[in-house]
């Protein structure tokens, strides 16, 4: 085991034995699919009652995004230095909010006090792989791309059009993100509604 790259305890073992390994989650990336691998699928029948599962699922809670540590969550929203002061921090909020996203923030955002240091990616903060992940004003440096740039899917939004955070982005927007957000957040609202309104006729 280690902890911090520091290697705490040896372990050896036979080829026959049975290994386990653990590891920080986000550490690995997802990796390339071999397309060309011959893979031979082994179909098993397997006779499972209801008697057979001990496990009763009782009912669902919805977890807050909000609480929710940012290296679970499935969706997140970063910013940066571009939010300019805190009281820009609303039109953010209401974008997390209509998305059920985790909000999140690269080192700036947290010498400045606009997010909780537990809330901060990056080399000094988190490192997270979420299936979603949009950036606003964050210029990309190293010590913040390494903790974000295993993610599924990255939307990146800066004012300047070489910003180094575009190079890991899925989809790079060049514009002020106080002019986007509101833009992005009114057609969201406006697709939200629709399929409200359709699955409550239904």
């Amino acid at each position: 085991p280690t902890y911090g790259g520091r290697v705490y305890t040896t372990y050896r073992y036979r080829p026959d034995e049975l290994q386990i390994a653990t590891t920080r989650p986000g550490v690995f990336g997802i990796g390339s699919v071999q397309i060309d691998r011959d893979i031979e699928i082994e179909k098993m029948d397997v006779d499972i009652s209801t008697d057979d599962i001990r496990t009763r699922v009782l009912g669902y809670s919805k977890v807050d995004p909000e609480t929710l540590d940012i290296t679970e969550a499935e969706t997140v929203v970063a910013f940066g230095k571009g939010l300019g002061y805190s009281a820009r921090l609303p039109e953010i909020k209401s974008l997390v909010k209509l998305i059920d996203a985790s909000i999140a923030g690269s080192r700036v955002s947290v010498d400045e006090g606009w997010i909780h240091f537990n809330r901060q990616i990056g080399q000094t903060g988190k490192t997270i792989s979420p299936d979603f992940l949009i950036c606003f004003g964050i210029s990309g440096a190293t010590q913040f791309t390494m903790g974000m740039q295993d993610s599924r899917f990255i939307v990146a939004v800066n004012k300047d059009p070489y910003a180094p955070i575009f190079k890991v982005a899925d989809v790079s927007v060049s514009g002020d993100m106080h002019e986007i957000i509101p833009i992005l957040t009114g057609k969201l609202e406006k697709v939200k509604e629709k399929y409200l309104k359709k699955h409550d006729e239904v």
